[in-house]
């Protein structure tokens, strides 16, 4: 497994980028597996299904409770977990992996929404979360990546899944 990440300043492009589907992807290839804190509602085969703008705006009504020294310039932070493609991994077990991604890197007690892709050769989760948790404090991101690399690494080998060609 390996993981890329970004932050940036817009939730509703980064959802709708998050949930974005091509000419060649069938809708099912695409699904969200949690909303945390965020509204969303089924659809008539219990499929989780959101509103990009309203959970858009429950991100920013967080991220602007925020009372710290200096105003956050960039709130929005994406995640991808990449499996390789020799690891089948099921919704479940990819939702499972995300928490505990979440959890372990810090950003387990904030919203954040979880989508599960299957229209590439490897199976992925993109995440959307919120620099801001739910008691108003930033989530502190030093050593960020030395963090990921370390969580990911960790869950790699302790699941079984899949090195990729280095394991870097």
């Amino acid at each position: 497994m390996i993981v890329k990440y970004s932050s940036g300043t817009n939730f509703y492009e980064a959802l709708r980028s998050a949930l974005k589907s091509n000419k060649y992807t069938l809708p099912e290839q695409i699904r969200v597996l949690d909303a945390k804190d965020v509204c969303f509602d089924y659809d008539d085969d219990s499929n989780m299904v959101l509103d990009v703008k309203q959970v858009a705006w429950d991100f920013r009504q967080q991220a602007m409770g925020y009372k710290g020294l200096m105003p956050i310039e960039k709130p929005v932070y994406r995640f991808s977990l990449n499996y390789h493609p020799n690891d089948i991994v099921l919704d479940k077990q990819m939702l499972e992996d995300a928490k505990e991604f979440l959890d372990r890197i810090g950003f387990g007690n904030t919203q954040y929404v979880i989508i599960s892709h299957r229209d590439k050769p490897h199976t992925y989760a993109k995440i959307v979360a919120n620099i801001v948790d739910n008691e108003g404090k930033r989530i502190s991101t030093h050593r960020l990546e030395s963090k990921i690399h370390q969580v990911c690494a960790e869950m790699t080998q302790t699941k079984k899944y899949t090195w990729g060609k280095t394991k870097t």
